[in-house]
């Protein structure tokens, strides 16, 4: 089973709403994995992190493919394009 395939199977079986609360929690794990490596920096805190990193990732990509992709894509371009313009303007 690919990635896609396995993505669609768990979107399926567990729908929108129940991923979504996942995916707070997982982003919730992911910033106190993320200050613990800001404070203490070890192999292992990083490795942690990477972890809950990839859980976010999962999880993003399942609400991402919930929602309608191409208005997400829209406005993920043109949040790139601010970025880049404040990067010019500094």
């Amino acid at each position: 089973m690919n990635f896609e395939e396995k993505m669609k199977k768990i979107m399926e079986h567990y729908g929108y709403e129940r991923q979504r609360e996942q995916f707070v929690e997982e982003c919730a794990e992911a910033i106190q994995a993320a200050q613990k490596c800001k404070r203490r920096g070890s192999k292992e805190d990083f490795e942690h992190f990477m972890g809950e990193l990839a859980d976010v990732i999962i999880m993003a990509t399942q609400i991402y493919n919930f929602m309608d992709t191409t208005k997400v894509d829209e406005i993920i371009d043109q949040k790139l394009d601010r970025q880049l313009k404040r990067i010019e303007d500094e």
